[in-house]
């Protein structure tokens, strides 16, 4: 393995989203979200999105994306989340590296809120707030 040092401020611009995918290998993280189906469509469809970094993709994912995203009924969603999903590790086109711990800091005194990287959407804002004294 050789490893290329590069300037930060070009990391990006340079060497990731040019069209010569200047890399094999690269380290970054996209933010999560409360929505996780629809903010990780660009990452994978389509092949010339702004964030598909690998330039693979199945044209099928175009359909697949728009259902899960339109889809109102959680348990219905995962379900064509996990179709999707299927597809995707099929693709290879984005392997993890490492497994990320999510570490997260509050207040004392809030509850029902913290790290949920094995649950599917499950922060329930309406359970969130400050304990009583």
């Amino acid at each position: 393995m050789q490893i290329d040092t590069v300037p930060t401020d070009d990391f990006f611009t340079e060497y990731i989203t040019q069209e010569a995918k200047d890399f094999d290998a690269t380290y970054f993280a996209w933010q999560g979200t409360a929505f996780p189906v629809s903010s990780v469509e660009s990452i994978y469809y389509p092949v010339d999105s702004g964030q598909n970094y690998s330039g693979i993709t199945d044209e099928s994912l175009g359909e697949d994306f728009l259902a899960a995203n339109a889809e109102l009924d959680p348990e219905a969603r995962v379900e064509l989340a996990n179709e999707i999903d299927k597809k995707l590790i099929n693709l290879a086109g984005t392997i993890p590296l490492f497994f990320e711990p999510y570490a997260w800091a509050v207040k004392d005194g809030l509850v029902n809120y913290g790290p949920s990287q094995f649950e599917y959407g499950s922060v329930q804002w309406q359970n969130v707030g400050w304990a009583a004294e």
